[in-house]
């Protein structure tokens, strides 16, 4: 029936959890609202310094609300292309993997990190957004710090993402601040290169 969004519960959860939250809320921004994202740039610091205020209830406010405009139309996902799932290929891989060391919020940051790579690497993604991008994801941070030990096990593991997406990867990539585009395709030597940038992002 209802919904409640009090900012003054943030104060209960631990900076890690915050960090969780605050990359799927990034995600939003970066695939479905620039305005989001540029708040997001500005004022991500108050959010881990749990200093609350309009500006970080606007930012929640949009997130829900882009949220919302993607999955109403969609409520039953008949179409399996969301641009919601952005963060969501690579995540569940790294969380397992880990045995759930990594937090979900934090895999999404890391899978949006090495979409976003990918992304620029093709030529999609504007070398001006992607340094943005990957610059404010790097800088809220990972509480667990991952270590990709096998590339060819996380390449294979899209094979279960298919499965779940009747039999399509509809890889999310940033195509610019705000906009997305799908892909179907992810080859081991990008997917290889992307993991090599966020290990230097550590």
């Amino acid at each position: 029936l209802a919904v409640f969004n009090d900012q003054s519960f943030l104060n209960t959860l631990d900076r890690k959890d915050i960090i969780n939250g605050l990359f799927e809320i990034l995600k939003m921004g970066l695939i479905k609202n620039k305005k989001l994202f540029n708040l997001i740039e500005k004022y991500y610091k108050n959010f881990l310094d749990r200093k609350f205020n309009q500006n970080t209830n606007q930012i929640i406010y949009l997130s829900v609300l882009s949220m919302m405009k993607e999955l109403e139309p969609n409520l039953y996902e008949h179409n399996l292309k969301r641009s919601v799932d952005f963060g969501h290929t690579f995540s569940t891989f790294i969380e397992e993997s880990s045995s759930y060391e990594v937090g979900h919020g934090e895999a999404v940051g890391i899978d949006m990190l090495i979409s976003s790579r990918i992304s620029y690497k093709r030529g999609v993604f504007p070398k001006k957004d992607f340094l943005r991008a990957s610059n404010l994801i790097s800088s809220i941070g990972f509480p667990k710090k991952y270590e990709f030990t096998s590339i060819k096990l996380l390449h294979s593991a899209l094979d279960l993402v298919r499965n779940h997406r009747a039999g399509n990867l509809n890889l999310v990539l940033p195509s610019k601040i705000g906009s997305c585009i799908f892909t179907d395709k992810c080859t081991l030597e990008e997917l290889s290169e992307a993991v090599t940038f966020y290990n230097s992002c550590l």
